[in-house]
């Protein structure tokens, strides 16, 4: 089978994901691997995305975002994922942020605003840039 992501070669699921993966500029940095969000991260981001369905943080709808993480995801020739494995790679996705306070580079999901010809986000997900 010929696909986009493996250069047009048949490959295994498991013989690229997590690998080693080459920059720009022709040199190989090993990608840490993604780790899924948390019960909290997948609350705030629910949130964020179907506020009027996870209206509070009231018990009830922390479970049901709870219950969110651990919804399997299928992605064919039989690998299954969680929604938070899944969104856990793609936050790893996201373009980099820095930090006006601590200077810390992040891949984040959440909330952005513009104010004052400048972005902000408050992150329900953030994960550090490791070079």
């Amino acid at each position: 089978m010929n696909h986009p992501l493996t250069g047009g070669k048949a490959v295994r699921l498991s013989a690229w994901v997590g690998h080693a993966a080459t920059t720009t500029k022709g040199t190989t940095m090993n990608k840490p691997k993604p780790q899924p969000l948390d019960d909290l991260e997948m609350h705030e981001l629910l949130r964020l995305v179907y506020p009027e369905h996870i209206r509070s943080d009231d018990d009830a709808y922390f479970e049901l975002s709870s219950e969110a993480c651990e919804s399997p995801v299928y992605l064919g020739d039989g690998v299954e994922v969680t929604l938070a494995q899944l969104l856990g790679r793609v936050v790893m996705l996201t373009m980099p942020m820095q930090s006006g306070l601590t200077g810390q580079w992040s891949h984040c999901l959440g909330e952005v605003t513009i104010a004052d010809g400048a972005a902000h986000m408050r992150a329900a997900v953030r994960r550090d840039v490791e070079a």
